[in-house]
């Protein structure tokens, strides 16, 4: 196992009580085979995690190109 088999997956979010699947924005428990060795610094809690609504402060974000 080399470095660059750790912390492959940029779709996983280690939290403190599990692992968020961003692109399918499904919450699962730890697993060894994901080989994860960051973790943020809190517990995921769907049913309390509020968001503003959308497109007040989005929008036009998807509609802008910029070119470096």
């Amino acid at each position: 196992m080399t470095p660059e088999d750790w912390d492959r997956p940029e779709h996983l979010l280690n939290c403190q009580n599990g692992t968020l699947e961003l692109d399918t924005m499904t919450f699962r428990e730890h697993r060894r085979e994901d080989l994860l060795t960051k973790c943020c610094n809190v517990d995921y809690d769907p049913p309390g995690a509020t968001c503003p609504p959308s497109g007040r402060h989005t929008s036009g974000w998807s509609s802008r190109t910029t070119t470096i």
